[in-house]
């Protein structure tokens, strides 16, 4: 029972070793690929970067009992660029909480705003869902993404600078 006990903590530590390994090199791997600089809309209502994400990734448990994904590879900086114009296009204003998502080629958004805080899941994902639901005809609504959150009258970006090729 003593060998058994003895060869069983062997294997622990070397799984727990081997475990950690690929631990750090995940998240080496995740560090160097990691989106780098910033680009801010034409108002400099939206700044969006990595940092910026991190940003509302600290207060996304106040917004919403969900957390949208960073979107860090667009195809193009006139992506980019599209999409943060289509933003400033928007007349959001007020402390209401609202969700911003886009349809990539075209720059069309969607809005939804919640009616109380914490928002919902569903609230958090309504504009998305509303996106794909309108270009389901166009390109089975594949190209939408989760654009930004106006929470408490500040602006979170979700999306990256365009990163060149990768």
């Amino acid at each position: 029972m003593k060998k058994f006990l003895a060869i069983a903590a062997a294997v622990v530590a070397v799984l727990y070793i081997v475990l950690l390994l690929i631990g750090q090199s995940t998240m080496k791997r995740f560090e160097e690929s990691r989106p780098v600089g910033e680009v801010i809309s034409p108002s400099g209502r939206l700044v969006c970067s990595y940092a910026a994400y991190m940003d509302y990734v600290q207060t996304s448990l106040k917004i919403a009992n969900a957390l949208l994904q960073f979107y860090p590879y667009l195809e193009s900086e006139e992506d980019v660029d599209r999409l943060l114009a289509a933003f400033d296009a928007l007349e959001l204003d007020g402390p209401e909480t609202t969700f911003v998502a886009a349809h990539i080629p075209t720059g069309d958004t969607y809005t939804h705003t919640c009616e109380e805080e914490p928002c919902s899941e569903r609230d958090a994902l309504h504009a998305w869902s509303e996106c794909r639901e309108a270009t389901l005809g166009v390109d089975l609504g594949g190209y939408c993404i989760e654009l930004a959150v106006r929470f408490r009258e500040q602006d979170h970006c979700l999306i990256a600078p365009f990163q060149g090729d990768q």
